[in-house]
């Protein structure tokens, strides 16, 4: 993904047998979308992987209190 130029930044959480991988996409194309997943698919070891997708909107800075 990273030789596609597609993140701008990932990492890995969890544990127990699962997990999940967040990945923060870069916004340089419409599809980036797209390519992540076919990228994913087309290798054996992530094609069963679900994909969630999260929008933030860039109005003010996100506070979690």
């Amino acid at each position: 993904m990273e030789k596609e130029n597609l993140i701008e930044s990932a990492w890995m959480a969890g544990a127990g047998g699962g997990g999940f991988l967040y990945i923060w996409l870069k916004q340089t194309e419409n599809n980036v979308l797209d390519k992540l997943e076919n990228l994913l698919k087309s290798d054996g070891r992530w094609k069963e992987m679900n994909i969630w997708r999260v929008e933030l909107e860039d109005k003010q800075p996100l506070i979690v209190k």
